[in-house]
């Protein structure tokens, strides 16, 4: 870890210099705090990808924790205390935290590994990390561009209520990605570690059924659109579309996009979601023209979430479902959509649930 360290903390140094260069040259306040911030957030990055990978989970924890509650205490005494209206105030304040939790993140782990004085500069490894890292930063940057795809389209071939609408089904979509998260970030490790066929397989089972209880967090949705948003009720059928793609997405990502960064297959999940996107595009543009309505692009979307777990499950045929696993998939997502669009949200929930219960006893 300490060569890594070592030629990662000199790449990051000569962006930063290049930067506040740039910055004092133009005596731009705001560039010089971007160029150490710039600085600080890549090698905390750095540190939680380190934990991930370790599976330090409790400090990873510890450290996103840290870091908001740090940056709102600081804010609300800036407001409150200092009451002051200086924007750079706030920038700097930010800075601060950074370069405070960067130290503390580096001295805890120096203290338990004693790292940083058994690395040297090494050109090679230097190349190889910076070629599979931009890899993974243009598929990544695909990823961000392929998420947020549908949006675009609301937003430039809609009126803007329809873009209000959609985007609250997104905002909704949202409360899925807290539950995801530890599957997408711990399956990493797990698949680090340990790579048997029958363990990816028995993983890969159990998020499937996860994927599908989550879900059903768009019921209690739709009990608040009823109650509470009434304006945003239009927006009910797109978030049954949404949250459906996030059964399919929670094991692409869990799983498999895991898989592909474990085996350094990089270069496979660039190419991938670049497929995808292009897909995604045409799906949307499709379904657009044809429905000429929101719920079209959101049923692209759902529909794209599938094509995909298809995709991979070819390119992976070692863990790919079995029978009774796809049975168990479509029963849930054809008893989902019947749910959510055909009956109230407290009956819709209840059959979803029961259905759910009774299909795992066939896995």
């Amino acid at each position: 870890m300490g060569t890594n360290f070592i030629n990662y903390v000199i790449l990051e140094i000569t962006l930063m210099v290049c930067v506040l260069f740039v910055g004092c040259m133009t005596r731009n306040v705001i560039m010089k705090a971007f160029s150490i911030g710039m600085f600080t957030t890549n090698m905390i990055g750095y540190l939680k990808s380190f934990y991930q990978a370790t599976g330090e989970f409790k400090s990873y924890g510890k450290v996103l924790n840290i870091e908001k509650f740090a940056l709102f205490t600081m804010n609300m005494l800036l407001i409150f205390i200092v009451n002051t209206k200086n924007f750079m105030d706030y920038i700097w304040a930010q800075v601060i935290i950074g370069i405070v939790i960067m130290i503390y993140l580096l001295a805890k782990v120096q203290i338990n590994l004693k790292f940083i004085q058994k690395g040297k500069i090494s050109i090679e490894e230097f190349l190889i990390n910076t070629k599979s890292g931009f890899i993974l930063m243009l598929g990544n940057f695909s990823s961000t561009i392929f998420t947020g795809l549908d949006r675009w389209f609301v937003k430039l071939l809609m009126s803007a209520t329809c873009f209000s609408l959609y985007s609250f089904a997104v905002s909704m979509e949202s409360v899925i990605n807290v539950f995801m998260t530890p599957i997408t970030i711990s399956m990493y490790n797990y698949f680090c570690v340990k790579r048997s066929v029958d363990k990816i397989i028995q993983i890969k089972r159990l998020v499937l059924i996860w994927g599908f209880m989550i879900i059903t967090a768009a019921f209690p949705a739709k009990i608040i659109l009823e109650i509470y948003l009434p304006k945003y009720l239009d927006s009910n059928s797109i978030i049954f579309l949404l949250f459906a793609s996030q059964a399919f997405y929670v094991i692409i990502k869990g799983v498999y996009v895991n898989l592909y960064k474990a085996r350094k297959e990089q270069d496979k999940y660039l190419k991938q979601i670049l497929y995808m996107t292009v897909l995604a595009f045409l799906l949307n543009a499709i379904l657009y023209f044809l429905l000429n309505s929101m719920q079209g692009i959101a049923l692209g979307t759902l529909i794209t979430s599938m094509i995909w777990l298809i995709i991979c499950e070819t390119h992976m045929p070692e863990i790919r479902f079995q029978v009774k696993e796809i049975a168990f998939l479509v029963t849930m997502l054809s008893t989902y959509l019947l749910c959510g669009y055909k009956f109230n949200a407290i009956s819709g929930c209840f059959i979803y649930l029961n259905v759910g219960l009774f299909a795992m006893i066939f896995l």
